[in-house]
This record gives C-alpha cells, structure tokens and sequence, in this order.
C-alpha cells in the first residue's frame, strides 16, 4: 500500500520491482516471527535449527542467491532500465526483462539472450540509452586523391540534408582523418535517437554516396 499509492502513485516515484518484493518479504518474515513468538512461544532452540537449517540452504544456493543480491544491487544502482539498448559480450540488445535471476536482452536479430545478474555484474558493459538517447554513428569511407577535401565535404553535407533520420541539432560533420596510400580517408559523423536504426541509417548514407559521387 506505502509502495503504491504513496511513492508511486502521489510522489510518481519509480521503485524498482525487486526491492517491492523484498519489502514485502521482510513484512511477511517479521509478521511470521511475531505469530511464532505470540501464539507458540519460539523458543531457542528452534532459532538454533533455523539457522543451521539456513547455513546448509545457503551453501546450496550459492548461485541463485549470488544472482539475487546483484540483481539487488543492479536495481538500486540503476545502471539501465527497461527499454535501453545494452552491448553485453560482444551482443547489442534491448533490455527486455530484469527479474531476481537475470535480464533479459533482445538482440537486434530478435533473438532472446539471458544474462545471470552475477554475470553482469562482475563485468563492464555500454548503455546506449543513458545519459540520454542521443547516439553518434561513424562511418568511415575512402575517397580518391582526385577528388579535393572541401569539395567531397561539401558533397556529403547536401547528401546528410536528405537523409530524414538524423539529428539536424547535434549538427552532422565531415572529418578527414587519414591520407592513406590509395585514398583520403574521411569521417562521417551524424547522431540519431534511435539507436535500433543504426545500421539502417548508415546503409542509407553509403548508398546514397554512390549517387551523390
């Protein structure tokens, strides 16, 4: 009731669903302690054999409760949320699930990848989407030696005007980087909030390069 009505509903504060269940498993294990103390008189001997009876479940679940408490941990740090694009081993996804074992990741494939809390947690990865959905795409391409830097700059700027699906504000650039030994090398920098669309948008501009040169 505190969770929902107060702080989600009133406050339009975000608790993490993790941290609402173990509220509520904290509530139930303190109310079952209390009926136990009131109504059957626990005793000692009995907090001994549960805490035994923990230390042997605890060894047994080393794994699910390793998950748990990163899991944990990931909630209240927030490092991402439901709908941010995340690279994780090499794999590009969109976080789909986070529950007390794993998240859940749906590549750009649409394939389903799982990855264990305890997992993520011990390693780095990249959220495409925080601070902000704001993303850069680089593409490199190679021009002749004929072929002069401002006029090709100029070029590819009237080609970016066309292209719908960049940012106009970041403003898209032209940098030439490298004279190498066959080619100038130059690259083009534009920005998108929509990160699923990369490749799209990058196949766009390389083929409109053909036409436009």
């Amino acid at each position: 009731i505190v969770i929902q009505q107060f702080l989600v509903k009133k406050q339009n504060i975000s608790v993490p669903k993790i941290l609402q269940d173990l509220m509520q498993l904290g509530a139930f294990l303190v109310l079952a302690i209390v009926i136990l103390h009131q109504y059957y008189k626990l005793d000692t001997s009995i907090l001994v054999t549960s805490s035994v009876l923990s230390i042997v479940i605890g060894l047994a679940l080393q794994d699910t409760l390793g998950n748990f408490f990163s899991g944990l941990a990931l909630q209240l740090q927030r490092p991402f949320d439901k709908g941010d694009w995340i690279t994780f081993n090499n794999q590009i996804g969109q976080v789909t699930d986070i529950d007390w074992r794993a998240i859940r990741v749906r590549t750009l494939d649409f394939d389903f990848y799982t990855i264990p809390n305890s997992e993520l947690s011990k390693t780095s990865f990249m959220n495409y989407s925080k601070p902000t959905r704001l993303h850069r795409i680089v593409i490199p391409i190679g021009v002749h030696y004929k072929s002069p830097p401002n006029f090709v700059k100029e070029v590819i700027m009237n080609l970016l005007e066309e292209e719908h699906e960049i940012l106009k504000n970041p403003k898209p650039s032209v940098m030439l980087v490298k004279y190498n030994d066959f080619s100038i090398d130059y690259e083009i920098r534009v920005f998108t909030e929509n990160f699923r669309r990369y490749k799209e948008i990058t196949d766009s501009i390389y083929t409109k390069l053909w036409y436009h040169f």
